[in-house]
């Protein structure tokens, strides 16, 4: 993930006694996994999840807080489809959106949409004078005051309209349309118009505190897109990474996971939390979720602290406006630098292309401002096995 910890390629604990042989990387394919599968997820009223084979269930309606799932919440992961067609899985992501689709059992295949990566960034701006969107990697060298990043917040938030500062004044589009417009160029790089024909079906992934009008909303972009999904076939994020990292120790290793799963999924929006059980009947896994909860406090949320620190460092400045498009671009330098500072201690921001000083960022100053957001998001996961341990 380009937010902090990691979106694209998200990184799994596995909570048990015995020590875990997390790999040290992740096939990007494994964090749409579950949702190219023929599996599905049946909720249920008092839990988010229940993994079983493809069946048609109620919608979800998850809470924000830990639930704990009824003892009846067992199913197999994994499960062969009676379909020989491939299935297809979006990640429409706060950061970067990714497709794939399935190969085999249990395999998956990542389609890759981006010009020099798998993935599309979820990125959408404007030239003068309005006209046609410009996405993806275009969007990116745009003014960032023309762009609009993380649009996918506009769901959790309820947020209606989204705004572009151009040099010719300020453009408003419906939040809807702009997060339609990613999910359509994510298709047509990857030729959807054919390989619709192809495909059993779809799946698509939410953050794990999404409500049921929040996953409708999301249904309606999708469908706006073109990509037309089921209630049933919208799934939280973190289960399809615990199914995703199950399945992927089964194929590159030959390894039979059993026992606590506790997936943390920090992304751009949101983090989500699962903890999962999981057991075997003779070669499929099946896997229990026991609980699951989500807060909208993630990468973009560390973000805006980093720019608030460079900002005080700023107010000194006679050159420093504060105006629209100063932030906007302080907030780009500010993302970028807390990007490399994960491969070295100190990173200088050149702020003079926007009229302003250079300024130093350090690693240390990263890892003060994440800190307390590090600390919440322990109390989250002990609050998850709480929720879990409640079954035993």
């Amino acid at each position: 993930d380009t937010n902090c910890l990691g979106e694209s390629m998200p990184k799994w604990w596995k909570s048990e006694s015995k020590a875990s042989k997390l790999p040290s990387t992740t096939d990007l394919s494994s964090s749409v996994a579950l949702l190219s599968s023929p599996s599905t997820v049946t909720p249920t009223k008092d839990a988010p999840v229940t993994i079983s084979p493809a069946r048609p269930s109620q919608a979800a309606t998850p809470q924000v807080e830990a639930r704990q799932a009824p003892s009846n919440a067992v199913g197999r992961s994994g499960q062969p489809s009676v379909h020989t067609a491939p299935y297809v899985g979006l990640d429409f992501g706060t950061s970067t959106t990714l497709l794939a689709k399935s190969r085999g059992v249990g395999g998956t295949e990542v389609i890759p949409i981006g010009r020099s990566t798998a993935w599309l960034p979820s990125v959408v701006g404007y030239r003068s004078g309005g006209g046609q969107p410009v996405l993806g990697e275009d969007a990116e060298v745009l003014p960032a005051a023309q762009v609009k990043r993380s649009i996918k917040r506009a769901i959790t938030f309820g947020e209606e309209m989204a705004r572009f500062h151009l040099p010719d004044g300020v453009l408003e589009r419906p939040a809807d349309e702009v997060a339609s417009q990613v999910v359509s160029e994510a298709l047509r790089r990857a030729d959807w118009d054919l390989l619709k024909g192809q495909v059993a079906g779809v799946r698509a992934g939410c953050p794990a505190m999404w409500d049921a009008q929040q996953r409708g909303r999301l249904r309606g972009i999708l469908a706006n897109a073109g990509l037309h999904v089921e209630p049933d076939e919208i799934i939280d994020e973190p289960i399809a990474a615990a199914v995703a990292w199950v399945n992927y120790r089964r194929q590159a290793f030959g390894e039979r996971v059993e026992g606590r799963l506790v997936v943390f999924d920090y992304g751009g929006g949101t983090l989500d939390i699962a903890v999962c059980e999981v057991a075997w009947e003779l070669d499929l896994p099946e896997i229990t979720v026991l609980s699951c909860l989500g807060i909208p406090v993630a990468g973009d949320s560390l973000d805006d602290r980093l720019h608030a620190l460079v900002r005080e460092q700023l107010v000194n400045d006679s050159r420093f406006e504060g105006s629209v498009q100063q932030e906007a671009a302080v907030l780009r330098e500010v993302r970028g630098a807390k990007e490399a500072l994960s491969s070295t201690l100190d990173v200088r921001l050149e702020l003079a292309p926007y009229g302003l000083g250079s300024l130093q960022l350090s690693r240390a100053e990263l890892e003060r401002e994440f800190r307390p957001q590090l600390g919440d998001a322990l109390r989250y996961v002990t609050a998850a096995l709480r929720a879990a341990r409640l079954r035993e």
